[in-house]
């Protein structure tokens, strides 16, 4: 997946008419998203850097994964480090880990729809040392 946005810290409101990003998560089955977060991956000095680190989504959410430079990077998120709920729904849907993500601006999308409460560690890898953050789900309802 393409996108002709590149954000650095960005809460997108559904409003946003970003119809690419959009397209996207309706191509994904993703039809009534919640609000949208995006995570930029990037590297400087040699050290991956997802900004932001850490993102607190209500349930419901979707976090985008996007690249911010030209160069391959890869999200993990990390099963040993999660809680039984959260390590069951991250395998139920598929999302260990994203595929290389090759050009600037590809995403890697996953919705939290469904997802219990709790921290989600996460993994950038590809360029140089790697760096780690987090996704937290809080409580409450959608």
């Amino acid at each position: 997946m393409r996108a002709l946005l590149v954000a650095a810290v960005t809460l997108i409101a559904c409003s946003s008419g970003d119809d690419d990003l959009f397209e996207s998560l309706s191509a994904l089955g993703i039809h009534d998203p919640g609000p949208v977060y995006v995570v930029s991956l990037a590297g400087w000095g040699g050290r991956e850097q997802p900004v932001p680190d850490t993102v607190r989504i209500p349930p419901g959410a979707v976090v985008v994964f996007q690249v911010a430079d030209f160069r391959v990077h890869t999200v993990t998120f990390a099963q040993d480090s999660l809680g039984l709920g959260q390590s069951e729904f991250i395998t139920r849907a598929s999302r260990g880990q994203s595929p290389p993500l090759i050009e600037r601006g590809s995403r890697y999308i996953v919705s939290f729809a469904e997802a219990p409460p709790g921290t989600y560690p996460f993994r950038i890898g590809g360029f140089g040392s790697s760096a780690g953050g987090a996704v937290v789900v809080e409580p409450g309802s959608r």
